[in-house]
């Protein structure tokens, strides 16, 4: 509507909101700001955090985030009661963040992981494998590169070309696109299913890297003690828990 430019909403609305849904909803336990500009102004980020603490308003919060965003806000967030942060790091190689025209590097995005774990912030990391030009070998630094930031949780995908956007016009035009239709946009449950087949990637392929970056990334022995270890509170084991058998599910679905 409004082409690049991005409008926020001012904080003390913001936190209208959220004090209002806890007011009709007393048992809420959480918010997620699932907007992918949350963090994209500081000082929107500082006005928030700010509105919160000043009403002395107790809600635990997470956000989407880019890792190009201010990390000198993190400790900020943590103490206005941001737990999680779920941020795009998308690919492990400049090349393809550069192919999807992401803005970041890949030294962003381990500062951005360094600040989030010293401020005590839990990580959700958000892969994709896909991009105009991957490889077998590319998807693979992708997988690595997940595994060496501090992160608590990831997920890969198949990197999903929406109508309007230049990539679906360059999928189709070169006959990468598989879905003819809105229909096959997702699967029989509903899920966001693999989009597109290169000559040098097919679709098979690409799910299969999926599945080895899920595997390879929570089947480590550190990773599991640590998820553990991890657990402070009866809803973190909740979440653990709905976690696991998110993950099971998931494998057992596709034998």
């Amino acid at each position: 509507m409004e082409g690049r430019k991005l409008r926020m909403r001012r904080p003390d609305l913001v936190v209208d909101e959220m004090a209002s849904d806890l007011q009709q909803f007393p048992n809420l336990k959480e918010i997620m700001f699932e907007t992918d500009t949350f963090t994209a102004i500081g000082s929107h980020v500082t006005g928030v955090c700010q509105e919160i603490l000043s009403r002395c308003l107790k809600i635990t919060w997470s956000c989407n985030a880019r890792v190009d965003m201010d990390v000198k806000l993190m400790p900020l967030m943590k103490r206005a009661g941001c737990r999680m942060l779920m941020v795009g790091f998308e690919f492990g190689t400049q090349e393809a963040l550069d192919a999807v025209k992401k803005g970041t590097t890949l030294e962003q995005a381990r500062r951005f992981a360094q600040a989030a774990r010293r401020a005590g912030l839990i990580i959700h990391g958000c892969f994709m494998i896909g991009a105009p030009g991957e490889t077998r070998e590319s998807a693979l630094k992708t997988i690595e590169f997940a595994q060496s930031l501090p992160m608590d949780t990831v997920q890969f995908s198949g990197i999903c070309t929406y109508p309007g956007t230049e990539m679906y016009d360059w999928a189709k035009k070169r006959g990468y696109l598989i879905p003819q239709d809105w229909t096959e946009w997702v699967g029989p449950d509903c899920e966001q299913v693999t989009l597109l087949s290169y000559p040098q990637l097919s679709k098979q392929e690409i799910d299969q890297f999926i599945d080895l970056g899920l595997k390879r990334f929570y089947l480590r022995p550190t990773q599991m003690i640590k998820m553990v270890a991890a657990i402070r509170s009866f809803e973190d084991l909740k979440r653990k828990l709905f976690g696991l058998k998110g993950f099971a599910d998931y494998f057992v679905g596709k034998k």
